[in-house]
C-alpha cells in the first residue's frame, strides 16, 4: 500500500469510544523491576506531549508502538519495560535540552533495547537546520531559535571531550545528507542523532550503576510500497543506510574508548515482521485479542 492511501483511509482521530478504552489500558498497573508503573504516566511525563492529541490520530506512530509492544510488559523475561523512555541530553548552561525520548525501552536481564517507531510521518526536509551545539567546536555556536550561546562543547558534551571531538566530527560527515533529504526516505537524521547522543550517555551513566552487556537500538517502520520500490527490497536509501553503519561504528567505539563491556548494534526492521514475530501474544489489556488480528484490524 502507498503511504497517502493509507493516510486517506487513516484520516482524523479514533472515535470517544475507543479513547475511553485506551485510556482504562493506559491506566493499568504494571510491575517491573521491583516497581509499579502506569503507561499514562510515561506518555504523560513525556516531552511529546502525546496524549494532548498525536496519541488518538489514527495515524499515530507512538499509539502503534504501544499497541505492538506493550504486550512485553506482561512477559516474565523483559525485566523492565517502559514507553516514552528519555535519555541524557545534550548540556546548554548545566540544562539538559533536546532531550531524547525513546518510543519503546525494554530490558531482558543485561540486554538494552530501545525502538523508534515511525508510521505515516515524514521527516523535515532542507529547512531545518540540525542544532549546532552538537558539532560547532568553539565556545560560541548559535541556538535553534537564532540566539548566540556562550558555552564550551566540553561542558555540553558532560565534560566528555574526547566524546565531543568524536562525535562533532560525525555530525559534520552527516550534515549533507540533512540537507540533502531523498524523497520518501523515511529515515530522520536530525532525530537519530539525537538519539545517538542520549545512548552514548545513557551507556555511561547507567553502566556505572547496573550491569549492561549490549544495548540495541532499532528504527521499526511501517513498510510502504514506494520504500521498496525507490530503495530496493531493503526499503532503505543508501545514505541512511551508511548513516547506520558510520552510526554503530562511532558509539562501539566510544564504549569501547571508556572501556564498557557493551555490545552496541543498529539498524531497522517493518512494523509487519514485528507483527508477525509477536502475532501470538495477547493485546496488553485486552486479553481476547491477539497482535496478530489485532493490528491487522486496525492498522495493516
Amino acid at each position: 500500500m502507498k503511504k497517502k492511501e493509507l493516510i486517506s483511509l487513516l484520516e482524523g482521530n479514533i472515535s470517544l469510544d475507543s479513547k475511553k478504552n485506551y485510556l482504562t489500558r493506559l491506566s493499568q498497573i504494571y510491575t517491573k523491576n521491583g516497581k509499579r508503573k502506569m503507561f499514562f504516566e510515561q506518555y504523560a511525563n513525556g516531552s511529546g506531549n502525546e496524549l494532548n492529541n498525536k496519541f488518538w490520530s489514527n495515524h499515530s506512530s507512538s499509539r502503534i508502538a504501544f499497541d505492538l509492544y506493550s504486550c512485553l510488559a506482561n512477559e516474565p523475561k523483559v525485566t523492565d519495560f517502559e514507553f516514552e523512555y528519555q535519555l541524557p541530553g545534550i548540556l546548554s548552561k548545566n540544562k539538559e535540552s533536546g532531550i531524547p525520548n525513546m518510543d519503546v525501552y525494554y530490558r531482558i536481564n543485561d540486554m538494552v533495547y530501545f525502538v523508534e517507531s515511525k508510521f505515516t510521518e515524514t521527516p523535515e526536509k532542507k529547512e531545518e537546520k540540525l542544532a549546532q551545539a552538537y558539532f560547532v567546536k568553539e565556545d560560541e555556536y548559535e541556538s535553534t531559535s537564532g540566539k548566540k550561546v556562550k558555552y564550551p562543547i566540553i561542558d555540553r558534551f558532560h565534560g566528555e571531550k574526547k566524546i565531543a571531538l568524536l562525535f562533532s566530527d560525525f555530525c559534520l560527515n552527516q550534515k549533507t545528507k540533512i540537507s540533502t533529504h531523498k524523497e520518501n526516505d523515511w529515515f530522520d537524521y536530525k532525530q537519530e542523532i539525537c538519539h545517538l547522543f542520549g545512548i552514548i550517555f545513557y551507556g555511561l551513566k547507567i553502566a556505572a550503576q547496573t550491569k549492561i552487556n549490549k544495548i540495541d537500538f532499532r528504527n521499526i517502520v511501517y513498510r510502504f510500497d514506494e520504500y521498496e520500490e525507490q530503495f530496493g527490497v531493503k526499503g532503505i536509501s543508501p545514505e541512511a543506510q551508511d548513516f547506520i553503519e558510520k552510526g554503530q561504528k562511532l558509539v562501539q567505539e566510544i564504549f569501547d574508548f571508556k572501556k564498557l563491556n557493551i555490545e552496541f548494534s543498529y539498524g531497522y526492521d517493518f512494523t509487519q515482521n514485528i507483527v508477525k514475530e509477536l502475532s501470538e501474544k495477547e493485546v496488553f489489556g485486552l486479553s481476547q485479542n491477539k497482535i496478530g488480528e489485532f493490528m491487522k484490524r486496525y492498522y495493516i
